[in-house]
């Protein structure tokens, strides 16, 4: 392992236990001193899951405006930064988030109506999609809302339902996998 990994690995381990005690502005700092990639990963990954579990959302918005490498922030965890904050409760927070996101927060943003429509929630469902920039998407959640509280059923009621197996009688869920079927 190179001298500079070496350093990188204690800089991370350092910027996490700063993050951990709550010190996120220093772990920022100690971060700016850091070149390799995967340890830069590691530790911007590391803050926002600190701050989700904290449901700090400034401070999740915060570290995502603040780190200088949108492409550090792409994985799994950080996608799922807004589902988390609408599953603990704070749907403000969720929109929030994935509009800090951009680009990158445009399918949680979509996620969002479902998630609340999965809960009985029309009504937040309904004030989700009017955070939705594109009028296209938002026309089509917004009637999706609309049919699936006429038929009295939430979005994976309606999958489990008879519509998946009019579209596809003998095939199972696993073969439906990625098709149009098994999408809202």
């Amino acid at each position: 392992m190179s001298d500079q990994a070496l350093t990188d690995e204690t800089l991370k381990d350092r910027a996490i236990r700063q993050a951990v005690t709550g010190n996120v502005t220093g772990a920022r700092q100690t971060i700016e001193r850091m070149v390799d990639r995967r340890y830069l990963r590691d530790v911007w990954g590391a803050i926002l899951c600190i701050q989700k579990d904290r449901g700090d959302v400034e401070g999740v918005k915060e570290t995502i405006a603040s780190c200088p490498d949108k492409s550090l922030l792409a994985c799994h965890e950080y996608h799922d930064l807004p589902l988390a904050f609408a599953r603990a409760g704070n749907v403000a927070g969720a929109i929030e988030i994935a509009k800090a996101m951009g680009s990158s927060g445009t399918l949680p943003l979509l996620m969002i109506p479902v998630f609340l429509m999965n809960k009985g929630d029309f009504v937040g469902a309904r004030g989700a999609v009017s955070h939705i920039d594109d009028e296209a998407c938002r026309i089509m959640i917004m009637n999706f809302v609309d049919q699936c509280q006429r038929k009295g059923t939430s979005p994976e009621e309606s999958e489990r339902g008879n519509v998946a197996q009019k579209q596809f009688p003998s095939r199972s869920c696993e073969e439906r996998k990625g098709t149009q079927a098994c999408c809202p």
